[in-house]
């Protein structure tokens, strides 16, 4: 079942965990909010994305067309610095341009992905490395 052999011991005594579940079809805004939150304290980062959520109330979250139709200075109301708000719409523009494919990274080696991701200015290894812990992360356990 699990690619280490310790974690199926532990999964036939307690039960398989429910949050191992392939996240991808969340890549776009699992990406943006990792941005939003760079390098910021967690309360800091859920104000900031919490009134990021908020400038786009007409939707749960917002569009990559919508997103690259905001005001940059409307995403610094939120509390973005101006470098974020831009990285957030290179993220966007990557999704409305298909230059970040979902199923041809499900496809790709971890260093593959890494690779791809960093090809967007504003994500750089470390949002990488944890974008594949936390959004891809069925990969670490399945073989």
């Amino acid at each position: 079942m699990f690619k280490d052999p310790i974690l199926n011991i532990l999964v036939k005594k307690y039960g398989a965990p429910n949050n191992f579940k392939d996240r991808t079809e969340f890549l776009y805004e699992e990406l943006v909010e990792s941005i939003i939150g760079q390098q910021l304290s967690g309360k800091a980062a859920d104000t900031i994305f919490k009134r990021f959520l908020e400038l786009h109330k007409d939707s749960r979250f917002p569009r990559p067309e919508e997103l690259l139709k905001t005001d940059v200075e409307k995403l610094r109301s939120a509390g973005m610095s101006y470098s974020k708000a831009g990285y957030i719409k290179n993220i966007a523009k990557a999704f409305k341009e298909k230059s970040l494919d979902i199923n041809k990274l499900k496809k790709m080696t971890d260093s593959e992905i890494i690779t791809e991701l960093t090809k967007i200015k504003g994500i750089g290894r470390w949002t990488a490395e944890m974008t594949l812990i936390f959004t891809f992360k069925e990969r670490m356990f399945f073989p």
